[in-house]
């Protein structure tokens, strides 16, 4: 009984890199059960991998901030830098760039780009580029090297630019057509 009355909960959360660059994060929960002298004899909880939970919470609120940054941005660039910022909450993206797609010019520009090694682009007419490929197919792109060796390979997309190991586009979207693509 004494021992009962010494409990002593604890809830944590660790988060652990795996050799291969993961991260997971743990939830553990328990308490330690104290010895007649009082101090923790034994330790019993429950450890739960809520890496998940923990990167859907994040994605929600950064969307969340993406729909107050809409709202209080007095103009364009305003809320393009601070979807910038919110983006590089929840992954790298020190490289990333805005680009709208003019139909009736049939011209893409970027109206907000920031690199560490292209320089802006000018407006263009939509060639063979990664971004040209998610406006045309309305769809994001997770494109990793070999991604992008098999899209060159098809045919679907010329090199512009500096290569990346990584590269996200996701289109902006209108109605059912895609208007512009954010990328990192």
């Amino acid at each position: 009984e004494e021992a009962e009355r010494k409990n002593t909960p604890y809830e944590v959360e660790y988060r652990f890199r795996h050799k291969d660059g993961r991260h997971v994060t743990i939830h553990d929960l328990g308490f330690f059960i104290a010895g007649t002298d009082g101090k923790p004899k034994r330790m019993i909880g429950v450890k739960r991998d809520v890496t998940e939970r923990k990167h859907t919470e994040l994605l929600q609120n950064a969307i969340y901030q993406i729909s107050q940054a809409t709202d209080k941005s007095a103009t364009p660039e305003d809320l393009f830098k601070a979807v910038h910022e919110i983006i590089g909450t929840v992954m790298p993206a020190r490289n990333f760039y805005i680009a709208l797609y003019d139909r009736e010019k049939d011209l893409i520009t970027f109206p907000y780009f920031i690199d560490e090694v292209d320089l802006i682009c000018p407006p263009a007419k939509p060639g063979k580029g990664l971004t040209a490929y998610v406006l045309r197919t309305g769809h994001s792109l997770f494109c990793d090297a070999e991604k992008d060796r098999e899209l060159r390979r098809s045919g679907e997309v010329d090199l512009i630019g500096a290569p990346s190991s990584i590269w996200v586009g996701v289109p902006l979207i209108v109605g059912d057509k895609a208007i512009g693509a954010m990328v990192v």
